[in-house]
């Protein structure tokens, strides 16, 4: 019995636990996808404004 009464009572700080992780991922997701939007927008602009650059734009982003 002590060690359910035990396991209940952690139970609260691993909920705990995984809230705050869920809080960093879901930062980490938002900062990759800005990055991403950024990048497309980047791309669109290079092939919409200077298509004569976007086989630069396509070798160079393969290095970042």
């Amino acid at each position: 019995m002590s060690t359910i009464h035990q396991s209940v009572n952690h139970v609260p700080d691993g909920i705990n636990h995984l809230v705050r992780i869920s809080q960093e991922i879901g930062q980490i997701i938002k900062a990759i996808s800005d990055i991403s939007r950024q990048t497309n927008l980047l791309a669109l602009y290079i092939r919409v404004k200077r298509p004569d650059q976007e086989i630069m734009y396509t070798i160079t982003s393969r290095y970042v």
